[in-house]
């Protein structure tokens, strides 16, 4: 597992990262070690990717995000692959292009405080939101010609 990390990390540290807590996510999942991942898939191709289409369903019945789902079945196909183990079945996510949204902090709340740096939707891009672009130099953020001191809202 060493040198798969190490081979991940190659190309990007937070890949690296990502990947071993997902991998470590679809090992609870499967109730398997990331070896017998490997040895059950190679053993019965067919019943492991029907366990892979079962864990799908699941998370998306738990709504959690398609992006997250999606990073858990690439690393179970990276592992896999890295071990010479190729899965043949296309597994689909719903709604794999989806964003999530974001809820806004209530105004009195200590998130409150900080609500003018989240934007309503990810991945929005209107000229408005590139417009205010946020930046953080000695402990103040500016946001147009507005500075707020973070640390003074949370005193």
């Amino acid at each position: 597992m060493v040198r798969w990390l190490r081979n991940l990390e190659r190309g990007s540290r937070v890949t690296a990262e990502v990947s071993i807590r997902r991998l470590g996510k679809a090992c609870n999942l499967l109730g398997l070690s990331p070896e017998r991942i490997v040895a059950e898939a190679n053993d019965n191709p067919k019943q492991f990717q029907d366990s892979l289409e079962d864990i799908v369903s699941k998370l998306e019945d738990e709504s959690k995000a398609p992006g997250y789902v999606a990073t858990i079945v690439k690393v179970i196909r990276s592992w896999l692959k890295y071990n010479n183990v190729v899965l043949t079945r296309h597994i689909k996510i719903k709604n794999s292009s989806a964003t999530p949204t974001r809820v806004m902090p209530q105004p009195g709340s200590v998130l409150g405080q900080f609500s003018f740096l989240i934007p309503v939707r990810i991945g929005e891009s209107s000229n408005t939101n590139s417009q205010i672009a946020s930046q953080v130099h000695r402990g103040t953020i500016l946001i147009g010609n507005i500075r707020r001191n973070p640390l003074k809202a949370l005193g």
